[in-house]
Parts: C-alpha cells; sequence; structure tokens
C-alpha cells in the first residue's frame, strides 16, 4: 500500500490539525465502514460526506480528506478542492507504483467467479475485495495494492455508458477478460449493442503489450474498436484461441492456443466451460504451463451466491445462485442446475431488476428455460408474469409477491431427495432463503 502513513498523505495534500505520523490501514468513502486506522474521504455525491465526519471519528478515523474543514474537530484534515479527483490522484499513484501484472475483469455475469479462479491459481495475487468494482470502488481498491503482490485482479462493473472507459484507464491492465455480454443493466443501456461496446472499451485502458480475452462471438466487432491483441474463446468454433473439442461426463478435451488439453470439471454446463477456457488462455499466455496449472482449476470451487453447493439434509443439495441475477446470468444458472444431479428439481426464482422497458418479456422468456424443473417457486412483482407462463405450460408453481411470504412458506415445508435453486437480484431478496433452508433442512 502505497500511501500506508498520513506523512506519506501530507506530502500531497495541504493538512490542517496534524501532530504526528499514523499508519493508514485503509481507506474509505462510506462512514458505515470505517475501521480504526482507516482514512475517510468526504466524497460529495448524493450524500455529501462532510455531513458524516463526527460519524466516521466515531468508528475510528484517523484523518479525513475534505473540501471544507471543520476547524471544531480535532483530526488531521487533508485539504483539496475536489475529494473525488484526490481520490482518483491516490489511486492512480498507487497503480503507477504497482509493478506486478495485472488483470482486468468485466462482463454481463461471472466477473466474480473468474476472479476468484485467476485468485485461486495464481500465488502472491491480490484481487478486488466484495463488490469494489466501479467508479466509486476501483480507485479504492487501487489504494490496496502493495508491493508484496506479483499479480492484481481488478474486477470491473458498470451500469452506464462511458464508465468502463474511466475504468480501464484508471486500471491500466495489462490482460483485459470480457466474461460474458448480455442483458444486464438495460434500463441503462437501453440495448444490448450498448453493451457489447460498453464491455469491450475495457480494452482501451490495455497497456502497450496488452491483450484481451473474449468471446469468438463478438472478434468482429471488438476488431473495430481495438487494434491490440485479441484472443477468442468458444464451446465449438475451431478458429477460436481456445475451444472445446469435446465432453465425456466431467472430462473435457479442449484446444488452447493450439495445444491439447485434457481436465475435468464438477460442472461441465457451457459457462463453466468458457470460464474454464479463460482462465486456462490467460494462464498460456502469461507463460504458465497449462498441463500443471489445470489441476487449480480442476480443484476449484464456487463461491458463495454464484453456484456454491451445500449438502443439507434428506438428500438435499442447495444450489447457491442468490448473489445477483440478469436474464443471462439465470439462463446460465439454470442451465448448470438442471445437470446437477439426477434428483428431483425445485427452482426459487426472484424478480432480475433495471431491465428497462422489456422487463416483462425477459421474464416470461425464462419458461423455455425451465421445462425440466419440477416445481417452480417465483417471488416478486416481475417474477409474476414467469409464473403465468409455468401454469400455461402446466408445470407445478407457485407464487409469492414478497419474501417474507415465501420465507414464511418454505419454514414450513420438509424438503427430501431434491436439489434446490436460489437466484433473483438482489433487490429481489430471495438471498434470505439461503439462511433459512440451511437452518431447516
Amino acid at each position: 500500500m502505497l500511501f500506508n502513513s498520513l506523512e506519506k498523505l501530507k506530502s500531497i495534500f495541504e493538512v490542517t490539525n496534524y501532530k504526528e505520523d499514523k499508519k493508514v490501514r485503509s481507506f474509505q468513502f462510506d462512514s458505515r465502514l470505517i475501521e480504526a486506522g482507516d482514512v475517510f474521504v468526504a466524497l460529495k455525491a448524493e450524500r455529501d460526506g462532510h455531513d458524516f465526519m463526527q460519524a466516521a471519528i466515531e468508528k475510528g478515523a484517523i484523518a479525513i480528506i475534505v473540501e471544507d474543514e471543520k476547524p471544531e474537530l480535532a483530526i488531521p484534515q487533508f485539504k483539496t478542492k475536489n475529494t473525488w479527483q484526490a481520490l482518483e490522484l491516490i489511486a492512480e499513484q498507487s497503480r503507477k507504483a504497482f509493478k506486478g501484472k495485472t488483470i482486468a475483469v468485466t462482463g454481463s455475469c461471472g466477473k466474480t467467479t473468474i476472479k476468484q479462479m485467476l485468485l485461486h491459481s495464481l500465488n502472491n495475487c491480490y484481487a478486488t475485495e466484495g463488490n469494489f468494482n466501479g467508479l466509486l470502488g476501483l480507485p479504492i481498491t487501487l489504494t490496496h495494492l502493495t508491493q508484496d503482490s506479483d499479480y492484481a485482479v481488478l474486477e470491473l462493473g458498470t451500469d452506464e455508458m462511458g464508465n468502463l472507459d474511466k475504468l480501464t484507464s484508471l486500471a491500466k491492465p495489462d490482460f483485459a477478460i470480457v466474461t460474458s455480454i448480455g442483458p444486464a443493466h438495460l434500463q441503462m443501456f437501453k440495448t444490448i449493442n450498448n453493451i457489447i461496446t460498453e464491455k469491450l472499451s475495457v480494452a482501451n485502458g490495455l497497456s502497450e503489450n496488452g491483450s484481451l480475452i473474449i468471446p469468438h462471438e463478438y472478434l468482429d466487432r471488438a476488431k473495430e474498436l481495438t487494434t491490440k491483441d485479441i484472443l477468442t474463446v468458444s464451446l465449438t468454433d475451431n478458429q477460436a484461441s481456445a475451444y472445446v473439442i469435446s465432453t465425456e461426463g466431467n472430462n473435457v478435451k479442449a484446444s488452447i492456443n493450439n495445444q491439447e488439453l485434457t481436465f475435468s470439471l464438477e460442472d461441465t454446463s457451457s459457462h463453466k466451460l468458457i470460464n474454464a477456457l479463460i482462465v486456462l488462455t490467460l494462464l498460456d499466455i502469461m507463460g504458465f504451463d497449462i498441463q500443471i496449472e489445470k489441476a487449480k482449476i480442476e480443484n476449484f470451487k464456487a463461491p458463495a451466491g454464484r453456484g456454491e453447493q451445500t449438502f443439507l439434509a434428506n438428500n438435499v443439495t442447495l444450489f447457491d445462485e442468490s448473489y445477483n441475477a440478469n436474464p443471462l446470468s439465470m439462463k446460465k444458472a439454470i442451465e448448470s442446475f438442471k445437470n446437477l444431479s439426477k434428483n428431483k428439481k425445485v427452482a426459487i426464482l426472484g424478480d432480475m431488476l433495471e431491465l428497462g422497458e422489456d422487463e416483462v418479456l425477459l421474464h416470461m422468456q425464462l419458461a423455455n428455460f425451465c421445462k425440466e424443473i419440477e416445481t417452480i417457486y417465483t417471488v416478486g412483482k416481475l417474477m409474476s408474469n414467469l409464473h403465468t407462463q409455468l401454469e400455461n405450460m402446466q408445470i407445478n408453481t407457485k407464487h409469492f409477491e414478497s419474501h417474507e411470504d415465501m420465507l414464511e412458506f418454505l419454514a414450513s415445508q420438509t424438503f427430501e431427495n431434491c436439489d434446490i435453486l436460489v437466484k433473483g437480484s438482489k433487490g429481489s431478496k430471495v438471498s434470505t432463503a439461503i439462511e433459512l433452508l440451511k437452518k431447516t433442512n
């Protein structure tokens, strides 16, 4: 961490109430997240961070970066004309000082899973914590970079045109990955084509000899947008840099940059295969021996909320995909779920939010993907449209207007010999079903 002391901050900002040097644990813009040793950055946004300076002090902040000083607060206050620009300056200098290899990961779904796979595969690697991946979060992430790390995996999230260009210019990655592209945040992006353009703009910040890894179907569009080296992955197209030759059970034969490779995966659903191809392709161009490194892909376990499997009593497997949802990630989760085992299938599906004017249609279109699921519980106003479709298809379904109604019902049920999928946007709160099911089954 470059700015690991108040003395180092003092070298670039004017300061009042400064008495002694102290070690900096982290930077925070949310006073609720402050811990002892943190520096609070009083950003002016929808809420003015200056209004929460006292709260930050009470939580343990040792200094505050401000535009408007409050002399009555006996704490070092580093003065700047613009706290947003001050945070970016700290982030830029932290990134410039980092000498390891940097990998940017973006996409409509799969970002965090790819990030975790790389964290699992690369030794001495730092990665984005939580969802600190946007215009607010990435600068905080960059301040945490240290010279002790050989690699940094930076997750980049965007919900508005132009955001990714800003993020990648700040991250300055050596390698960039686009995991997948689908109808996420359509309320802001309006069209899929806009989403494609936005995601591929991650290449704009690549270093001089940087490489971009993307799904093969976007190769032509990517060539229009960048002159950087492009590698592609595909399930079937042998023109891609990496593609699947064949699968048999859990065994996969693939071609990775003209090398034939066999490996096994716990789940060979399409998006799990693509994730493996992406990581293996990256490891190969980074100079690793993928014949050796494939073992790390084989023993990787999905994180909570993103495909984690929990084995409960009465032969019940809980498939936790509850972190968030859009139409693409929902379809991929359902595909994986149907391949999980031969047990009876039960799905708990919550609203997919921020989909714009097509939100009703996008929920209805999920029906065809649900045909092999015996029982489906839908939760929320938008999911009522899927519920109606399922009833018309004579699929066993029950609808709940709220997550509270869902929880009350689930608490009264006993599940046996089945697999249970939980998936929905954060706002649907279907994730609350996870802990309940773990306690009651």
